[in-house]
């Protein structure tokens, strides 16, 4: 999994960044993070990427469930936030977490909000999970 993991500040995300600026789009995208400051540190997290490029909200999953405890850290509640855009406030969750954190955004008044899933059986850079 570690291999599979990218940097918030990559050249994955700087491409995706800069599409996103290219095309006027808004990305919502799921990423399995890895850290400069660590070299043993993963964290499930979620991207939201503004139509100008820009990380609008960068959300690490609070807290891992069952097997994924085994690979996530836990995260800093840092990203549990709404982004204005022109299509409405938007914030992102991961997972089972729209079970415990949609009221601390609907008292954000969050007018979109999207929920990534990973599924463990996908082809990856080096192959098959």
């Amino acid at each position: 999994m570690a291999l599979e993991s990218v940097f918030v500040d990559g050249e994955e995300i700087q491409a995706i960044r800069a599409t996103a600026k290219q095309t006027g789009a808004i990305v919502s995208i799921g990423i399995s993070e890895k850290v400069h400051s660590s070299s043993a540190t993963l964290y499930n997290s979620n991207l939201l990427i503004g139509s100008n490029g820009d990380v609008l909200v960068h959300h690490r999953k609070l807290v891992p469930t069952f097997f994924e405890k085994l690979t996530w850290s836990n995260g800093d509640g840092h990203g549990l936030r709404v982004s204005e855009t022109a299509f409405g406030k938007i914030g992102n969750l991961i997972c089972g977490e729209n079970t415990n954190s949609l009221a601390r955004m609907a008292h954000q008044g969050v007018e979109a909000c999207t929920v990534k899933q990973l599924e463990c059986d996908w082809e990856g850079k080096r192959g098959r999970f």
